[in-house]
C-alpha cells in the first residue's frame, strides 16, 4: 500500500513552490509511518497526522495542508471508484449531526445533496496541538473512516464534505458535550451557565474532497460568541419575541416563563437544559435554537461556523457556479428571521 500511495509523489513531482525542503521530506517520511499505523494503532496514527498538519502549515505554501492533502487524496482513491457515465451534481455530507444536516439542507437544493451516516467511529482528539489543528485532524479522521467503511462509486462532479467543531473558553479550556449520563442534571445546567457572561470561540475543521479538482482541501474557520450575564433580563422587545416563540410547538415549554415579571438569561438556560435541548451539542448549546439565541450578546464571524459547518468557505472556495447555493445572509435570515436577532451578528 505504501508504494502505491507514494509512487506518484516523488520529490521531483512536488509543486515548485517556495517551501522548506526539510519539512516536506519529513512529511513524506511521516506519511509512510501514518499508513503503517492506521489499521493497528489508529490513535498513534492520528496523533502523527495532527503533527503532520502542523508541519505542513509551516511549509509556507498558500493554504493549509497543501502537501499532506495530496497524499491523503491518493489514500482515499484506493477505495473510491469513479463512474464517468454519471455527471449529476452531488454534494455528500458525511455526518451524524442533525445540525449539520439541517444547515447544508438550507444551503443546497435537495436534489443536489446526499446525507450519508458514517456510522459509529472513534474520534481521537489530539490535545497536544492547537484547536485549529486538532479539529481539522478529526474532520480528516471522519473522511478517511468514511471512505474505508463505504464502497463508493462517485462521478466527477461529486463533492464530499466532513467537519467537526470545538468550543473553547477564553482561557483555552475546551467545552465538550455536557450531558454525560453520569453527571446530574444540576451539574449540566451549571456547566452551561458557567459560560454565560463570557466569550467563547467556536472552531470548525473542514475537509472537502472535490473529485473534479483531484484534490482534498483542508481548512478551518473560527467565530466568537459572547454570552450575556446570567442575571441579564430580557428587554421588552425580547420578551415580545419570546411570547411569539412559545406559540411554536418547539418552544412551548418556555410558556411558564411568561408568568414571571422579569425573565433572565438564567431562567432561559435552566429551562433549556431541563427540556434536554443542550444534549449532544458542543458546549451544551446550539445558537440555532432561538430561545438560546436570546442569551447571546453578539457573534463575530460566520454563525454557521458555530452551528457546525463554515458555509462561507464552502460557498466561496469549493462550490462551482453551476451549483445554486444560498448565501450566508439567506441562511442567517432562515435561522433568525427577526431583526432583533440578526443585529447580534457581526459578519
Amino acid at each position: 500500500m505504501n508504494k502505491k500511495i507514494l509512487s506518484v509523489h516523488s520529490k521531483s513531482a512536488l509543486p515548485k513552490l517556495n517551501y522548506n525542503v526539510a519539512v516536506v521530506n519529513k512529511l513524506e517520511d511521516d506519511f509512510r509511518l501514518f499508513i503503517g499505523k492506521l489499521q493497528d494503532a489508529p490513535e498513534a496514527a492520528y496523533t502523527l497526522l495532527a503533527q503532520m498538519l502542523q508541519d505542513d502549515e509551516s511549509v509556507g505554501c498558500d493554504g493549509v495542508g497543501v502537501y499532506l492533502s495530496s497524499y491523503i487524496y491518493e489514500l482515499l482513491k484506493l477505495n473510491i471508484s469513479l463512474n464517468s457515465n454519471q455527471t449529476d451534481i452531488n454534494v455528500i455530507l458525511t455526518s451524524t449531526s442533525p445540525r449539520r444536516k439541517d444547515l447544508l439542507s438550507k444551503a443546497l437544493p435537495a436534489q443536489q445533496l446526499s446525507i450519508i451516516d458514517p456510522g459509529n467511529q472513534i474520534e481521537y482528539d489530539i490535545k497536544s496541538v492547537r484547536p485549529e489543528i486538532a479539529v481539522m485532524n478529526i474532520a480528516l479522521q471522519k473522511i478517511i473512516s468514511f471512505a474505508f467503511t463505504n464502497k463508493l462509486t462517485l462521478n466527477q462532479n461529486s463533492i464530499i464534505i466532513a467537519s467537526d467543531t470545538f468550543i473553547n473558553l477564553g482561557n483555552g479550556e475546551r467545552v465538550g458535550k455536557i450531558n454525560q449520563e453520569s453527571v446530574p442534571l444540576g451539574d449540566q445546567i451549571e456547566k452551561l451557565q458557567s459560560q454565560m457572561g463570557k466569550e467563547i470561540k467556536a472552531t470548525t475543521g473542514l475537509v472537502v474532497y472535490k473529485i473534479q479538482d483531484g484534490a482534498i482541501h483542508i481548512n478551518n474557520a473560527c467565530s466568537t460568541v459572547r454570552f450575556r450575564p446570567l442575571d441579564c433580563p430580557m428587554s421588552a422587545e425580547e420578551r415580545q419575541l419570546l411570547t411569539s416563540l412559545v406559540e411554536d410547538k418547539e418552544y412551548k415549554y418556555l410558556k411558564p416563563l411568561l408568568l414571571k415579571e422579569i425573565v433572565t438569561v438564567q431562567d432561559i438556560t435552566e429551562a433549556y437544559c431541563v427540556e434536554g435541548k443542550h444534549k449532544n451539542k458542543a458546549g451544551g448549546f446550539g445558537i440555532q435554537d432561538r430561545e438560546l439565541f436570546l442569551c447571546i450578546e453578539n457573534i463575530l464571524g460566520d454563525p454557521c461556523t458555530v452551528v457546525g459547518l463554515p458555509v462561507s468557505i464552502i460557498n466561496s472556495r469549493f462550490i462551482d457556479s453551476f451549483i445554486t447555493m444560498r448565501s450566508v445572509s439567506e441562511i442567517i435570515s432562515s435561522y433568525w428571521p427577526e431583526e432583533i436577532e440578526r443585529t447580534k451578528i457581526v459578519y
